[in-house]
């Protein structure tokens, strides 16, 4: 799905070859990456604007963050389901069913592992799970919390690095504590 964004940019042949080089590793986007979220911007542009009108139509206010899509409002609109889903398989991506809700404004609202009820924080699971997988890299080592999810210690780095950015965004506070904490994790051994 690169390879038609780059050619929308004007890069053909060798130029786009050298681009897809630079962008993908074994094949595919690296997550962190910082061309990732440009890329998918670009690459979702026809369903940003198919999904932007159905909301407007509706009062709606929608918002992207790389795959994850969030579509908010005051009343029930669960009877666009249909047509919401269908813009995005029409951009030729799926759709993970299990990953739509609605959601009623007294239910905990998750998105992207934020609340976003009445203040965006991240939920308490994603930030245990986050301070654990750092404390499993001081304790054990990258290398080995990197073999043990099959990743190799860079890609381990570049998610825990993203989680914390994540976090970052919402509560500064705990994001740098989350972020000294990295700093102490040996990567390469």
């Amino acid at each position: 799905m690169v390879q038609p964004v780059l050619a929308q940019l004007g890069f053909f042949g060798q130029a786009q070859e050298d681009l897809l080089a630079l962008c993908l590793l074994n094949g595919s986007l690296p997550q962190g990456s910082p061309i990732s979220g440009f890329l998918a911007n670009l690459a979702f542009a026809t369903g940003d604007k198919v999904l932007k009108k159905i909301c407007r139509g509706r009062g709606l206010r929608y918002s992207r963050y790389v795959d994850d899509i969030a579509i908010s409002g005051n009343d029930d609109f669960s009877d666009l389901k249909g047509p919401l889903i269908g813009a995005v398989q029409q951009s030729d991506y799926p759709v993970a069913k299990r990953k739509v809700c609605f959601m009623p404004q007294a239910k905990r609202q998750v998105v992207t592992g934020l609340v976003v009820n009445e203040k965006l924080r991240p939920t308490k699971e994603f930030i245990n799970t986050l301070r654990n997988d750092i404390h499993a890299c001081l304790e054990h080592g990258a290398a080995v919390m990197a073999a043990n999810e099959g990743l190799t210690a860079g890609q381990l780095k570049a998610r825990l690095n993203g989680q914390v950015a994540h976090v970052e965004h919402c509560d500064t506070t705990l994001g740098k504590m989350l972020r000294c904490k990295l700093y102490g994790i040996a990567w390469r051994r």
